[in-house]
């Protein structure tokens, strides 16, 4: 009997343990209230969701521990208190940050089916919500785009016929200086509406990418002479660093073009004798949370559907970005240099989108700005020396 009953405690302990891997490793948040409202059950998922830790939670009372979160602490309320039923309602836990999450909640039932408390299960819809403002801003821009590429197109027709006229006077107002310099300013003004219509038909293009696949490091080495002939002329010391192979379906002219813009405002941005680093490294997906968390872009997170990835970086030792302007800096037409036309970024943001990847730029606490390049990766990259 004493050894059946040691069998038979073994066995409801590994019973046990096999339900709390199973809730530890659910991607849904699990939260189990008694009829006291007690918290009996918190899972991994839950805590990540709310950022709450699990060993303060157990046993305590669910209005101490969700007063932070007031919408939350209300539908918990609504469903244990008032027994109303949550069927995918959805709750935004925080206006200056926004967090949503969807519930559902039914009555914990035991034997006979009486009632010991109420569940809820809950999931992060966070980036489901700005996967659809995205899908929907970018129907909207190709909308304008295509207008806007057709107004562009007219404007050059004449812009292009005055240029002409310009040249033909010039031409024909040797002997008279003061007014042959009218016309020479006249033809210079032209020339930049020219290549504002220009910049902006390449904005408006639809981006056409032919992938393959490519090592990231040998796609960055290839930019180098590029990149170090401008640094030169500003005596900035521009350091490449490669933490592991990375290959990846990239078309790599135009991640070329995108990577090149962020390295030339780098250097534009840098003092004299200062360093500008051009980094890349291979994640999976967890990695790549903790580096985006460690170097300040915690709203910038990969999609669920890939778990290897490629990040590039460029930092420089500048003056950084006024706050105000971080969230403008990848608007059309927004710049804050006395030359250009503010779409640079903004291609660069719609190649990195075209190669279904993703770009931030944060202030560097030492100074200087670093942007940031997510990627989806290919498996199996091999890590190599710095």
């Amino acid at each position: 009997m004493g050894a059946l009953a040691h069998a038979f405690n073994e066995m409801t302990k590994r019973l046990q343990s096999h339900n709390e891997y199973i809730l530890e490793s659910m991607s849904n948040g699990l939260l189990v209230l008694d009829l006291n409202g007690n918290i009996t059950t918190f899972n991994r998922a839950a805590s990540l969701i709310l950022e709450i830790p699990q060993s303060k939670t157990i046993g305590q009372p669910y209005w101490s521990i969700f007063s932070v979160y007031p919408s939350f602490l209300n539908s918990i309320h609504s469903a244990h208190v008032k027994r109303q039923h949550l069927d995918n309602k959805e709750i935004n836990l925080s206006e200056e940050s926004p967090k949503y999450i969807r519930l559902r909640s039914a009555p914990l039932l035991g034997e006979d089916s009486r009632e010991l408390g109420t569940e809820i299960l809950f999931t992060d819809e966070t980036q489901l919500r700005k996967l659809q403002t995205q899908i929907k801003t970018s129907e909207k821009m190709a909308t304008i785009g295509e207008l806007a590429a057709g107004i562009a197109h007219e404007i050059r027709n004449p812009l292009g016929a005055m240029k002409g006229f310009a040249e033909i006077l010039q031409k024909k107002l040797e002997g008279h200086p003061v007014e042959k310099e009218m016309v020479a300013d006249i033809a210079s003004e032209i020339e930049i509406l020219n290549k504002i219509v220009t910049n902006f038909l390449v904005f408006a293009k639809p981006t056409s990418v032919e992938e393959q696949e490519a090592d990231l490091g040998e796609a960055i080495q290839g930019l180098r002479p590029l990149i170090e002939k401008e640094a030169e002329q500003k005596k900035i010391r521009v350091v490449f660093n490669k933490k592991k192979k990375v290959t990846l379906q990239l078309d790599i002219e135009q991640f070329r073009r995108a990577l090149l813009n962020l390295a030339l405002n780098a250097i534009q941005a840098s003092p004299k004798n200062s360093e500008v680093v051009i980094g890349m490294d291979g994640f999976n997906r967890s990695k790549l949370l903790s580096f985006l968390k460690e170097k300040g872009f915690p709203e910038m997170q990969p999609i669920e559907a890939e778990d290897h990835w490629a990040g590039v970086w460029v930092m420089d030792e500048g003056p950084g970005i006024a706050p105000e302007n971080l969230q403008k800096l990848f608007t059309p037409f927004f710049t804050t240099k006395t030359e250009g036309f503010g779409l640079g970024l903004s291609i660069t943001r719609k190649i990195v989108e075209s190669l279904r990847g993703s770009i931030s730029v944060v202030n560097r606490p030492e100074g200087g700005a670093m942007f940031l390049i997510i990627l989806p990766a290919n498996p199996k990259n091999e890590e190599v020396v710095s």
